[in-house]
């Protein structure tokens, strides 16, 4: 865990909007990580589109 998170190879996807997940309930390890927020993970396709483009790029 710590490797990935010091080469930034973990992305954070959390099932939410950042005005429904409040940040104190977060882990502290999100902080260190992409993180992308999926307010509606069915239609969200910004949000997936964001983590397809990381994939890429961590490949």
């Amino acid at each position: 865990m710590a490797y990935a998170v010091d080469k930034n190879k973990l992305i954070a996807v959390i099932a939410g909007s950042p005005d429904e997940v409040p940040r104190e309930e977060i882990p502290w390890v999100f902080s260190r990580l992409n993180t992308i927020y999926l307010a509606d993970p069915e239609r969200d396709e910004k949000g997936l589109r964001e983590i397809s483009q990381l994939l890429k790029e961590a490949a």
